[in-house]
């Protein structure tokens, strides 16, 4: 076992943390049942166990009211019976925090991230993976009377493995800007807006047929956060999505509509913790028959701190996919629809400040109306973790 250490000299701290979790996982590949397995990978066996080990270090140096900061994680996941899913993720971030004379903040960071894609998503026998270069930054400047301003870019760039993928490679470049007004603690209104340029970085898209498919995505939204008697907080916000392509000859794949979301947060009593929210997207898809899907959800979850050492999360919502074929004609196709169920709990103990002990439960299953994506599963975890 690695017991938690730290380094703390001229102001910077060093806060690292291991963490082990073993998983019983009734269905890893996802898939309806044992037939479709064994045509997948050749075996029958929908189970497995899984060990997953977390290791991480955060690195903070403040200076003044500007901060350094430093994030490096590394998980390893080993599979009982199917040791050909072994696989490891990484992340590498940092930046810098700026704050001039508290009217004027903003940040400037960059990254790496390497990260499996989920099952749920993918139907090949291999795992695939996402990798993630991030750079990005945003600006805020409060006005008085609680007028304010904010501005940011970010640039990612997406890379795929194994090379079947590679036709999906792309970098997007997000530009947004928020205006708000926050008169008091008790309540903020806002208005958002959102740039997105997606630029394929090979001639051939997944997504468009043997064309790019560069594109631009904008959204605009306004909404409000309230605190009602220091117990409720509520959030809406709501607004429209577009995205439009730039090959004239892929216009029939343009899509926009409405989004919106709401959420509440209310602490029925000083240990108990009710959330919920509910929310609509928009978002594009990979097939070719299928342009985008609308994304109607809903989440409420509970949080109970039994005593200071003990508490509870309880959680469940769902997730209704409907996917639209656009302009597409095609009689013979069906539009797909999926209904995303979950549910799970969660007992956290905390017998010292630096270790934390895990147990938890959850469910998950796709109803859909194409027989290919239904699926469900059950996951059982233990876990335990030493963090500074």
């Amino acid at each position: 076992m690695v017991s938690p250490a730290s380094g703390d000299a001229a102001g910077d701290m060093i806060k690292p943390s291991v963490e082990y979790r073993a998983i019983y996982d009734s269905n890893i590949y996802r898939l309806k049942d044992k037939d479709r397995l064994k045509i997948l990978v050749g075996d029958d066996q929908l189970y497995d166990y899984i060990h997953n080990i977390s290791a991480r270090v955060d690195v903070e140096y403040p200076v003044s009211k500007q901060k350094l900061d430093f994030t490096y994680k590394k998980d390893f996941m080993f599979f009982s019976h199917y040791a050909s899913e072994d696989f490891q993720e990484e992340e590498i971030s940092g930046g810098v925090s700026l704050n001039v004379l508290d009217m004027i903040t903003g940040r400037l960071y960059g990254g790496y991230q390497r990260k499996a894609q989920s099952r749920e998503d993918y139907r090949s026998p291999e795992r695939v993976f996402q990798d993630t270069d991030t750079v990005g930054g945003y600006l805020d400047y409060r006005y008085m009377l609680g007028w304010g301003i904010r501005g940011g870019y970010i640039r990612k760039e997406n890379g795929y493995s194994p090379d079947t993928y590679k036709s999906s490679e792309r970098v997007t470049q997000d530009y947004s800007g928020n205006i708000y007004y926050s008169p008091s603690p008790v309540y903020k209104l806002f208005v958002k807006f959102l740039n997105r340029d997606i630029d394929y970085v090979n001639e051939t898209s997944l997504r468009v047929d043997n064309r790019r498919g560069d594109n631009t995505e904008r959204a605009v939204s306004g909404g409000i956060d309230y605190k009602v008697a220091g117990r409720i907080i509520l959030y809406l916000d709501a607004g429209y999505k577009w995205k439009r392509y730039n090959d004239n000859d892929l216009k029939y794949r343009d899509y926009d509509g409405p989004v919106w979301g709401v959420g509440i947060d209310y602490y029925i009593t000083a240990k108990l913790l009710g959330s919920g929210q509910m929310d609509r997207d928009i978002r594009e898809e990979i097939f070719q028959d299928q342009i985008y899907s609308e994304v109607d959800s809903w989440h409420v979850s509970f949080r109970y701190h039994i005593t200071d050492k003990i508490n509870t999360i309880v959680g469940g919502g769902r997730k209704r996919y409907s996917y639209k074929k656009g302009d597409i004609s095609i009689p013979f196709i069906e539009e797909r629809k999926d209904d995303m169920w979950s549910a799970s709990v969660q007992l956290l103990y905390l017998p010292v400040k630096a270790i934390s002990i895990s147990l938890s439960y959850s469910y998950s299953s796709r109803d859909s109306n194409k027989d290919l994506y239904v699926f469900d599963t059950q996951q059982v975890g233990a876990g335990i973790a030493f963090r500074y």
